[in-house]
């Protein structure tokens, strides 16, 4: 049979040569030599469609589609020298040692986590496999990786949206599909007689087209059956609470326009309205995070058109990791390494007689917050720094012990640096006022000698 234009990857392009009805790929494999082949799929339609990256395929009804030969047959892993997830995760070159080939659940994790379309089939390094396994494998990767493609053996599946035209007449056979769905419905039948059910198994061409009493009464037989079922996993007199949970896990927003509400449409108008008058993409991050767990991505495309993947899946790890529209406050807080006491101490000791000395002429003014003027005089260190900390430290060790604990050396020299002062480096420019101070002292023991003489010569007349 020559394909047609309803190849199922015909907007990949390069179609021709003979088509494969989608129902015979669409076959589970039985034997473990086939599954080996199809790593980790359970038909060949999965593994053509993770092949070609269609990982987020809408359900449609694959009975109306055909596989060119073009596209049909699986990649060679063998063809493959060096790993292709390398320069993806941010690498400069391709490893080519440890190479093992990607699975479903790996090709399905670097899709979910870095957008990678293109890596089923092909082969990865030891490094890359291990950056999966750790940080992307996780429980939920996995769990969304095995409800990957199960609408595709869903023969009650309703089939929409469907890409093909709707004249098109290379489908399967009506009558054959009717004889796989009552086939299927006699074994469910059977295993209820097994596990000794003995209600009534509703079963139905068309659940639209009945009539309301027909429908209460196939929701509650159904009911009876899921809950029968229920019972079995979990033995333990929990099946309500368990069927409770499911219904409340279930009420998820319809993909379509016309089934959202009018206030569901309001609120989620309102947020994106918030949402695009956000200045930068942190605050977008955090109200995406309000709707991204409950609002599907389909969902939000109709609001936001030029929302991407990546940011929509961002947006559901911050609401599990930090919160839904949770403010992250980044304002950092100075280190405080040092008490009052510490400081206050070394002050004194700098700016005692013995470290420092004023001088006769000059000023600086220091100008408060308050807007007050202070007038300092200058003054003159009489040591080099290094000498003014180890000084401070024998001082402090001669008279306290270890009973006070100074401030570290990087902590003195920088508050020797914010304390401005001039360094002594010789005896020049002090001289002068050092000779007239020590002249002075001389000339006042003279007087005071003379008068010592005067006295002693008045006391002797």
């Amino acid at each position: 049979m020559e394909v047609d234009s309803y190849c199922l990857f015909k907007n990949i392009g390069g179609c021709g040569g003979t088509a494969t009805p989608c129902y015979y790929l669409c076959k589970p494999t039985i034997s473990t030599e086939d599954n080996s082949t199809f790593f980790g799929c359970k038909s060949k339609i999965e593994s053509l469609l993770l092949q070609y990256g269609q990982f987020d395929l809408l359900p449609c009804n694959v009975e109306e589609f055909h596989v060119c030969q073009n596209h049909s047959d699986l990649i060679i892993p063998s063809r493959f020298k060096n790993c292709c997830l390398c320069k993806p995760f941010g690498r400069t070159q391709s490893s080519k040692s440890g190479l093992r080939i990607i699975s479903k659940l790996y090709a399905f994790a670097a899709w979910k986590e870095h957008s990678i379309r293109l890596s089923f089939g092909r082969k990865m390094c030891t490094q890359c496999r291990n950056d999966l396994s750790k940080s992307y494998v996780t429980k939920e990767i996995r769990e969304e990786c095995d409800e990957l493609f199960q609408w595709l053996y869903d023969v009650n599946l309703t089939h929409t949206p469907s890409i093909c035209s709707s004249d098109s007449h290379n489908v399967l056979s009506q009558s054959f599909n009717k004889l796989v769905v009552d086939e299927k419905q006699d074994r469910l039948k059977q295993f209820l007689q097994e596990v000794n059910y003995d209600g009534s198994v509703p079963t139905t061409k068309s659940f639209v087209k009945l009539q309301s009493s027909s429908k209460k009464r196939f929701c509650r037989q159904s009911t009876n059956v899921l809950k029968h079922i229920l019972g079995i996993m979990s033995p333990n007199d929990d099946t309500n609470v368990i069927w409770q949970t499911n219904i409340e896990n279930s009420q998820q927003i319809s993909l379509t326009n016309g089934n959202l509400d009018k206030n569901l449409r309001l609120i989620l108008t309102s947020l994106v309205e918030a949402y695009n008058a956000a200045y930068h993409w942190t605050v977008r991050q955090q109200i995406l995070s309000i709707m991204a767990n409950d609002v599907t991505l389909s969902t939000i495309l109709m609001f936001i058109p030029n929302l991407t993947e990546y940011r929509y899946y961002r947006a559901r790890r911050y609401a599990k990791s930090i919160g839904k529209g949770v403010v992250v406050d980044d304002t950092r807080t100075a280190t405080i390494r040092y008490d009052d006491y510490q400081l206050e101490h070394f002050i004194e000791f700098i700016v005692s007689p013995h470290i420092c000395t004023d001088l006769p002429f000059g000023q600086k003014e220091l100008h408060l917050s308050t807007g007050e003027t202070l007038l300092i005089p200058l003054t003159i260190r009489n040591l080099a720094p290094q000498r003014i900390i180890t000084q401070y430290y024998d001082y402090c060790k001669e008279y306290y012990g270890n009973t006070f604990r100074p401030l570290g050396q990087s902590s003195l020299f920088s508050i020797l640096n914010e304390c401005t002062a001039s360094t002594r480096r010789s005896l020049q420019g002090l001289d002068s006022f050092s000779a007239e101070g020590s002249t002075a002292f001389d000339f006042l023991f003279s007087i005071v000698d003379g008068l010592s003489t005067l006295g002693i010569v008045l006391n002797a007349l």
